[in-house]
């Protein structure tokens, strides 16, 4: 299994919006030429607790590719977090 592993993306954070889709971007174009079987994102995935829709809508778009190529991407809630809702992770992925 190839795993593929990054951290604090902070998505929705001011100011960086755009530099961070971007980036993203070049996460999935990654994980499809090294043929990655799951995407794990470690903690920070969004820079608020509160992820507003439209956050949610960009990153399901950005991360589409991966799911039409069967690629798995596991977001974890970091320790430091307790705050935020779990379902988050989850509920961006569906």
């Amino acid at each position: 299994m190839r795993i593929l592993h990054i951290a604090d993306v902070h998505l929705g954070r001011k100011g960086r919006q755009e530099h961070i889709l971007e980036q993203l971007r070049k996460v999935v174009e990654i994980c499809r030429e090294e043929a990655v079987d799951l995407l794990l994102i470690a903690g920070d995935l969004f820079d608020q607790g509160a992820v507003s829709e439209s956050q949610k809508s960009l990153l399901r778009e950005v991360l589409r590719p991966l799911k039409e190529g069967g690629v798995e991407v596991l977001s974890l809630i970091h320790i430091s977090e307790p705050t935020r809702p779990l379902y988050i992770s989850y509920a961006v992925f569906c």
